[in-house]
C-alpha cells in the first residue's frame, strides 16, 4: 500500500509566535503515524521560487495523512500558526508501483549439481557434468549493474541473480 505524505512549503513572519505551533506539532503527527523525513534541511532551488521552509511529513497511508490534516486537534492548531506563517501544503499519495528501468526481482536459477562455469569476457558458460553448455550467463564490470545477469538457456531469456555463480565457479 502507497504511503501518504504531507509536503509544505512555508515562510515564517514571526519566530516566537510560531514557535509554540512547531513543538507541538511532532504529538498531533504521531497521532496518526506521521514522521518528518524533511523538515528545514539544507536546500537549493533548482526551479521555480522557493519558501524559507521545506517540510516533508510521512504518514502509513494516504488516509491517515488526510485524517491527520482533517482531525479537530490539527485544525484548531492551524488557527495558533495563521497570523504567522504563510504555507503551500499539499497531502499526496505515494507511489509504490514499478521503478522505471528497474529490473524485477527473479528468484536465483540453481544449476543442478555437478556443474563448472568458465570464465569468459562478460560471460560464464556454465557447463553440466557432461560438458554441455546449460547456460551462459552475462554480467558488466560496472558495480552498478552486477546485481543482475542474463541468463539464456535454449531460447528463452530469464533474469537470475549475480550470485548465481559464487566466486568459486565449481559446483
Amino acid at each position: 500500500m502507497a504511503k501518504g505524505y504531507w509536503i509544505a512549503r512555508v515562510d515564517v513572519r514571526n519566530e516566537e509566535a510560531y514557535k509554540p505551533y512547531a513543538a507541538a506539532n511532532p504529538a498531533i503527527f504521531k497521532k496518526y503515524g506521521g514522521r518528518f523525513l524533511v523538515r528545514n534541511g539544507k536546500f537549493d532551488v533548482a526551479e521555480g521560487s522557493a519558501r524559507t521552509r521545506n517540510v516533508v511529513i510521512e504518514f502509513p497511508d494516504y488516509a491517515a495523512a488526510l485524517a491527520c490534516y482533517r482531525s479537530p486537534e490539527d485544525q484548531e492548531h492551524i488557527k495558533a500558526r495563521l497570523p504567522h506563517s504563510t504555507i503551500e501544503l499539499i497531502v499526496i499519495e505515494g507511489y509504490d508501483g514499478p521503478q522505471p528501468g528497474a529490473l524485477a526481482a527473479v528468484p536465483v536459477r540453481r544449476f543442478p549439481a555437478p556443474w563448472s562455469a568458465e570464465l569468459q569476457p562478460n560471460y560464464y558458460v556454465v557447463r553440466d557434468a557432461d560438458g554441455q553448455q546449460i547456460a551462459y550467463i552475462y554480467y558488466s564490470n560496472d558495480p552498478e549493474r552486477r546485481s543482475a545477469a542474463k541468463l539464456l538457456t535454449k531460447d528463452k531469456p530469464r533474469r537470475i541473480a549475480a550470485n548465481a555463480l559464487s566466486n568459486n565457479v565449481k559446483s
